[in-house]
């Protein structure tokens, strides 16, 4: 009855124990003592191999020295007892020797007996429980059956400490990882809408679509505007090829992978400003540059695709009226009607025809070499007032005509009606006329070439009155001289119908 009240004693401490440190505590205090002994020590697994001690009660700390680990191969009883999982009995120091000779030279209490227990659970062994006795004595059956009951009852609350262990650390982990996910999460709601704000303010429109299935997941305002009403944010790319029909540049129908995207998605190709037309739901048809490529991920794998349209229906007119009205102009240029020319602020000509350079009696050497200025053209007695009025002409816009050639006596430039500078004097100069156009133009058709540079700048059709080069809207880079002689059929035609 005694051993099973301190058994019931033992078995409650036990229960109230939840870490294995608290457990090994509550076996050398209490389990030791009432199986009668006067030391108790626990050794666990520290690792494979490896027995650590972890408790211990009536051993003095120097004689352990050497005995905080005990290899699992080591000739000892408390090894012996952990490899084959059998309790091992030494009744006195002199049974221990004669069965463990390693241990001649060990300090040992010559009147104790020791006991080493295996903590094993359904067979394993989770470590041993070393008991030591003041003297000796031998170990009969029931002595040995209640000390193997309470080791085991000693094991079992060792395993449910380590389980609930392993629950908590379990539990913490996925506390942390469910904090994490939340937090990975929120960081990529917030990458999400930067992109999105992002998107939104590009000029182009850009749709972006996740592999393997080609979903749309992403688009800004252009790409809504393009499409003509909402992208649905489900589409696969089946359906994304089918909503609209494309068209190659020789009028081809685009096959459904042979659009950018879908390209980008399935093949990591990468498309590069590729012009298509697309078909409107009423017939017409817009022109597109569409750029696309693939999202890979860290091992290369392509995750998702972005595109990038941009409607270049109105620049392709442009262009296209541009070439038509430049190649109208150099017709012009070349066909030597009259003297054309253009100048820059500072005067100087950068690009002449034939029948100017013949008017003012220089070679294309000289224009080549940036030697021809308006200013060497005008007479001296005029180059003041021409200067004036070209000042007034680079800042408001218009025209101003001067002669060249040497000067008459008495030539003096006046302004005609038409807001032009006409010369027409006493002694007016009997050669050329010059007509200078400024930067406010009007009119249209046509393309004027910037100097240096052709095909910028509008020209009013067949050579109107006003003709400036522009860099920027309101921003004049050069000017169109127009020479002929006077009385000459093309120049005074050119006059008359609102030429210089």
């Amino acid at each position: 009855m005694e051993r099973l009240l301190r058994l019931q004693k033992v078995t409650s401490k036990l229960s109230q124990a939840l870490t294995p440190e608290q457990v090994a505590r509550v076996i050398v205090q209490q389990a030791g003592p009432a199986m009668g002994a006067a030391e108790c020590s626990i050794y666990l697994w520290e690792e494979p191999g490896v027995l650590r001690l972890v408790q211990l009660v009536g051993v003095p700390q120097l004689d352990l020295d050497g005995w905080s680990c005990v290899p699992l191969e080591m000739p000892v009883p408390i090894a012996d007892a952990a490899r084959t999982g059998e309790p091992v009995w030494m009744e006195s120091p002199q049974v221990l020797l004669e069965r463990y000779p390693s241990m001649e030279g060990v300090p040992l209490n010559p009147q104790r007996a020791w006991a080493s227990l295996p903590l094993d659970v359904e067979g394993r062994v989770l470590g041993v429980l070393t008991l030591g006795f003041e003297r000796e004595r031998g170990f009969a059956a029931e002595d040995r059956d209640f000390a193997c009951l309470v080791s085991r009852q000693c094991a079992q609350a060792l395993e449910r400490a380590h389980l609930y262990a392993r629950e908590r650390e379990l539990r913490e982990q996925a506390e942390r990882a469910r904090a994490e996910a939340e937090a990975h999460r929120r960081r990529m709601e917030l990458e999400r809408n930067r992109l999105q704000a992002v998107l939104q303010q590009l000029p182009q429109a850009v749709i972006l679509a996740e592999a393997p299935e080609g979903r749309l997941v992403m688009g800004n305002a252009q790409a809504v505007r393009l499409h003509g009403e909402t992208v649905p944010a489900n589409w696969s790319k089946e359906e994304y090829t089918t909503a609209r029909t494309g068209f190659h540049a020789d009028g081809r129908p685009y096959s459904p992978d042979e659009w950018p995207l879908v390209r980008a998605l399935t093949r990591g190709e990468v498309v590069r400003g590729e012009v298509m037309e697309v078909a409107r739901p009423d017939g017409s048809r817009f022109s597109l540059s569409v750029s696309a490529g693939p999202v890979r991920d860290a091992e290369g794998r392509v995750t998702a695709a972005v595109a990038l349209m941009e409607d270049i229906t109105e620049r392709l007119r442009l262009e296209t009226s541009l070439r038509q009205g430049e190649a109208v102009f150099r017709r012009i240029m070349e066909s030597d009607m009259m003297g054309l020319a253009f100048s820059d602020a500072e005067g100087r000509i950068h690009e002449a025809n034939d029948a100017f350079l013949s008017l003012v009696g220089h070679g294309r050497e000289v224009l080549e070499r940036g030697g021809l200025r308006w200013q060497a053209l005008v007479p001296p007695e005029g180059r003041e007032v021409g200067e004036r009025g070209l000042r007034e002409l680079w800042a408001r816009g218009g025209g101003l005509r001067l002669r060249v050639g040497a000067a008459a006596p008495g030539w003096q430039p006046r302004t005609g009606a038409d807001g032009l500078g006409a010369g027409g004097g006493a002694g007016a100069h009997p050669q050329l006329r010059v007509g200078f156009v400024g930067p406010q133009a009007r009119g249209g058709g046509g393309a004027l070439p910037r100097h240096g540079q052709p095909g910028a700048g509008p020209v009013p059709g067949g050579l109107g009155r006003h003709a400036p080069a522009r860099g920027v809207p309101g921003e004049c880079v050069g000017g169109l001289v127009v020479c002929h002689r006077p009385g000459d059929a093309r120049g005074g035609a050119a006059a008359r119908g609102g030429g210089p």
